[in-house]
């Protein structure tokens, strides 16, 4: 910030602060005194004095306050000082919370009860790990706890003895609070032991490792210690999550109550497994494809691209739900193998859910072990080179859902398209316009496997 900036800055400050009848500190006696001192959770709580820019100013009239999920809406009609309070910061999702205002004229209070973090005028407070750690606003409590790590290998109870090492399933949820996590581990373990077109692995072969990153880390090397190792491994994760890791345990711990993506590799092949088949539900998980398909053989899904949210219901979370129910229906065994892989599973659930909206799961899979489509054939797309659009031409005998990424060469994807059910000779019509001169990869997937086009668009 250059001189005349901060002269001005100051400038509007001195001016500023001397209209107001309450300064910040008298704010936040009175809330410490009238609200916290005697609320019940008086000794969980962290409360946070909202400072924007540092700069001791508070709201004013026709400022918007509410909440990240919104249940009210509310414009100031006074000038007022806001605090936000997390009642029960042991937990990361819907918990109980609190919006104050202090009437900056009489100081009189408003409160509103909430289970997010508050936002402001579109702006979300206190949302990262980041703010609510090392924020400069916090009044009362102390954000900071124990940290938790994985430690040395340790042996625990796995969830039973396991009569056959053959396949193994983990379990694994994240902090506390998640609405439906213990739902989604349900869903799962039901799938996961189907022996009609699941896997069927037996009931004594689950573990069920919750909240830490310790919890999850045990589990996994009590995996490496089996003799002989595991052929196939299952691990499904529901929690928070960002595009560069897992969040565990309680979310100030930064610097260790995480799992990266690459960590969760390392402990994976620290097992010694054949195979895994990884499912991912938390937001941005996407963003682990990357490392997940270049350390591990299998196959994987994610309910989030890299970008956007998982989507929740009250009976669990909306991509582990379809694609639970995938496992276990017979038409989603597109391969005809009497069995429904992950692959095939997560192209039934996408058909079901689709892709475009922000709450619907965009999923992936692993590209490592799938073949070439044995069942798709008279494969052609025209023109190509490609002048703003083409059509793409192939014949599938059985009825599969297709889904179609069009990659840049920097394997960035510029377009995604899922196709319905279809069966016999189809033509495809694509809209490439606006995308720019180059070349590029069509890449065509299914529950049977991939193929490739190469593709070059002209101006």
């Amino acid at each position: 910030m250059n001189l005349k900036r901060t002269l001005l800055c100051l400038s509007m400050l001195a001016i500023s602060l001397s209209s107001f009848a309450l300064t910040r500190t008298e704010a936040n006696n009175i809330v410490i005194n009238q609200i916290i001192q005697n609320h019940p959770a008086m000794n969980e709580l962290i409360a946070y004095s909202y400072d924007p820019f540092g700069t001791a100013n508070m709201l004013h009239i026709g400022d918007t306050i509410g909440e990240f999920i919104p249940s009210f809406t509310h414009v100031l009609t006074a000038d007022s000082w806001l605090f936000w309070l997390d009642l029960a910061p042991g937990n990361w999702f819907e918990h109980p919370t609190m919006i104050v205002l202090v009437n900056d004229a009489d100081s009189s209070i408003m409160t509103f009860s909430t289970t997010w973090f508050p936002v402001v005028n579109g702006l979300h407070l206190y949302s990262s790990f980041e703010e609510r750690t090392f924020s400069p606003d916090i009044i009362w409590g102390d954000p900071e706890l124990p940290p938790g790590n994985c430690g040395d290998t340790a042996t625990v109870d796995t969830g039973g003895t396991g009569s056959s090492p053959t396949a193994w399933a983990v379990l694994a949820t994240g902090p506390a609070g998640h609405p439906v996590a213990d739902k989604d581990v349900k869903l799962m373990e039901d799938a996961l032991k189907n022996n009609k077109t699941g896997p069927g692995v037996p009931a004594g072969n689950f573990s069920k490792p919750k909240g830490t990153k310790k919890a999850i880390c045990d589990a996994l090397d009590a995996l490496a210690q089996q003799n002989p190792p595991c052929d196939k491994i299952f691990f499904h994760y529901t929690g928070h999550g960002t595009k560069d890791f897992l969040v565990l345990g309680h979310p100030f711990n930064l610097a260790n109550e995480k799992i990266t993506w690459q960590e969760l590799v390392n402990k994976l092949k620290a097992t010694k497994a054949k195979s895994f088949c990884i499912s991912i539900e938390s937001c941005q998980s996407g963003g682990g494809k990357a490392t997940l398909e270049a350390g591990l053989g299998g196959e994987g899904v994610t309910s989030a691209d890299d970008t956007k949210p998982a989507g929740l219901t009250r009976d669990g979370s909306i991509f582990t739900k379809a694609f639970a129910a995938c496992m276990t229906d017979a038409n989603a065994d597109t391969g005809g193998d009497g069995k429904v892989s992950y692959t095939e599973a997560k192209d039934w659930a996408k058909a079901q859910c689709g892709d475009t909206n922000a709450q619907n799961p965009m999923g992936w899979m692993t590209t490592t072990s799938l073949p070439k489509l044995p069942f798709l054939t008279d494969l052609a797309l025209y023109p190509n080179p490609v002048h703003g659009s083409a059509t793409l031409r192939f014949e599938l005998p059985q009825a599969t859902p297709v889904q179609l990424t069009l990659l840049n060469t920097l394997g960035q994807v510029v377009y995604r398209r899922q196709l319905p059910l279809l069966k016999g000779l189809r033509k495809i019509p694509l809209d490439l316009s606006g995308l720019a001169r180059g070349h590029y990869s069509l890449v065509l997937r299914s529950g049977r496997g991939q193929d490739v086009i190469k593709v070059t668009i002209l101006e």
